[in-house]
């Protein structure tokens, strides 16, 4: 990794980059996963998939009317009723400098969502080293599941399995203290059952009569987030760098259920590009190193 020098933008915001990244790079950056979103976008449109743009791309809309200066990539959310065909109709449509970047392309590509890759070029990321490891390493606009889940449910999850796990424990204690004749102990558990299986009852009473619901992006991966789905839909059309693109109803809501106070910048050293460096291929020599 590259030694962090610090810069300015048109706009006079600081933030770091590296020697070998300058800010012209990482405008030539930007301006390339813009062309490749408006390619995606054009392929959603016509198919009719739900997506809206997400993270960093919404909130660089939203702050500063465009990129945030130090972001490099474009992020897109697609409802997980959608995504799976979105997935197919890319590989299917995308054009050949382009490449749908999974474990169906990589068989050591580990994050869970995919990532649209631009084959004439190669980045050297900051943040995840190990992504070097890829058989892909093109600038890159990431395509992320949303999933609709009920808000009562999500919130209360976690202590439902454990009410769960427990009382299955309870239930297997019962046999063994009446096996023992341990009169105290088999009581107590017998008293805990009733008292789990009252709470267990009551959260899935209020489960089922809880009828909001919330978008959880990124299910179960290191950048979940979630946002309730009246503040996501209907979606409505705004224009970011030029394109027009898919937001949520309600971006101000969105952006608070996952940043808290996103108008606030972040700290100075937190200001960083995902990338130390990117190299922009010669199309007809790749092309030539394709073809032997």
């Amino acid at each position: 990794m590259e030694e962090m020098i610090l810069v300015k933008d048109k706009n006079g915001i600081e933030f770091y980059t590296t020697e070998s990244y300058s800010i012209e790079d990482i405008e030539k950056t930007q301006k390339k996963s813009v062309e490749m979103m408006s390619v995606i976008v054009n392929i959603f449109e016509k198919h009719g998939i739900d997506y809206m743009i997400a993270h960093g791309t919404l909130l660089g809309l939203i702050r500063h009317k465009g990129f945030i200066p130090w972001d490099d990539d474009c992020d897109l959310f697609v409802f997980d009723w959608d995504y799976a065909r979105a997935i197919e109709l890319l590989r299917r449509e995308l054009p050949d400098d382009m490449i749908v970047h999974n474990r169906r392309s990589d068989p050591i590509y580990w994050p869970e969502w995919t990532k649209i890759r631009d084959l004439y070029s190669d980045t050297y990321e900051s943040l995840w080293v190990i992504d070097r490891k890829f058989k892909y390493h093109g600038i890159c606009v990431d395509i992320l599941k949303v999933t609709v889940v009920n808000k009562f449910e999500y919130e209360n999850e976690e202590q439902i399995d454990i009410l769960k796990d427990r009382l299955k424990g309870r239930q297997n204690n019962k046999h063994k203290y009446a096996a023992t004749h341990s009169l105290y102990r088999y009581s107590k558990n017998m008293a805990g059952i009733l008292i789990d299986k009252g709470r267990l009852n009551k959260l899935e009473k209020e489960k089922k009569q809880s009828t909001k619901k919330v978008c959880i992006g990124n299910k179960g991966t290191i950048i979940e987030c979630f946002f309730d789905l009246e503040d996501a839909l209907p979606v409505k059309k705004m224009v970011f760098e030029g394109v027009e693109v898919a937001v949520p109803n309600n971006p101000d809501g969105v952006l608070h259920s996952m940043y808290g106070d996103y108008m606030k910048m972040p700290e100075l050293k937190d200001r960083k590009p995902h990338f130390d460096k990117v190299i922009f291929l010669d199309r007809e020599e790749e092309h030539g190193k394709q073809e032997k």
